[in-house]
């Protein structure tokens, strides 16, 4: 199987590939079914034996792919619920998750929202308005929470400036979303004799803070490779020193980190790398 080449999702849209010939089948929200597709080679490709084993090949295909089609699914659901908290509550949550998501992905899109940041300041508005802390009707400062999402410059999550259509937008589905995640930690709490995780905390372990960009690899490695300088014949000494930081931030890219990881890695991409080839993109 080819496994590459890949990258890492800086600015959102579904169909998003580091590799300029991918395709649209590897976008990014393809992904699901492209990894289906290649289970169902492997299926495929055993079927011959359970042929020569006396069994019934096409039953036993499509039992296997009917049940693998239930597991894609069911994954990516509990990724999307985790993602925004929506963990422990009644099975209506799972149709109430796909609501939001329709919802927010478009404005994602439009607005050039960054994958990473996006859903780390959301998980960030879950811990100071959490309903583990404020109860059962939680809080309805949705302005606040606003404000908290778009944060700062580096940290505001989208790359582009929202229009006042698509900040009326972003408020009223922070409302919706923020009313679920009461709803479905209330269900939680009611059917179990001791405090379920609150739901910040299960954002926190599904949206890290920290991902390997590629300007962020660029950056480290050009450092520690940085060839030979003009008319001199031998190779500049490497820094390893930014190989090293990434190495240590990625063994808990779920941590805060230190500030000087904050300030540094916890941010947009710069806009000269979301141009700059073999950085944006590959061939």
């Amino acid at each position: 199987m080819d496994y590459g080449p890949f990258g890492f999702l800086d600015v959102y849209h579904p169909l998003m590939a580091k590799w300029t010939g991918s395709g649209e089948h590897f976008g990014f929200m393809n992904q699901p079914n492209a990894g289906y597709a290649n289970f169902a080679v492997l299926v495929e490709s055993l079927l011959p034996i359970i042929d020569a084993n006396g069994g019934d090949s096409d039953e036993v295909r499509d039992e296997i792919l009917k049940k693998a089609q239930g597991v894609f699914t069911d994954t990516v659901d509990r990724a999307m619920r985790s993602k925004m908290g929506l963990v422990g509550g009644s099975t209506d949550m799972d149709e109430e998750m796909r609501e939001l998501w329709e919802e927010v992905e478009p404005l994602l899109k439009i607005a050039r929202g960054d994958w990473t940041v996006f859903w780390r300041q959301l998980t960030y508005v879950a811990a100071e308005y959490s309903p583990a802390k404020s109860g059962k009707d939680g809080s309805d400062d949705y302005d606040g929470m606003m404000n908290m999402l778009l944060s700062d410059k580096n940290t505001n999550p989208f790359y582009d400036a929202l229009t006042e259509e698509n900040r009326a937008s972003l408020r009223a589905w922070i409302e919706q979303w923020h009313k679920a995640l009461t709803k479905c930690y209330t269900h939680a709490a009611q059917q179990s004799k001791e405090a379920p995780t609150p739901p910040e905390e299960t954002m926190r372990l599904a949206n890290p803070k920290y991902t390997l960009r590629e300007w962020m690899l660029v950056e480290a490695y050009s450092k520690a490779d940085p060839g030979k300088s003009p008319g001199n014949p031998f190779s500049v000494e490497g820094d390893y020193s930014g190989v090293h930081e990434l190495f240590e931030l990625c063994k808990d890219p779920y941590a805060e980190g230190t500030p000087e990881n904050h300030e540094k890695y916890y941010r947009r991409a710069p806009d000269e790398s979301l141009r700059a080839g073999g950085t944006a993109f590959m061939s």
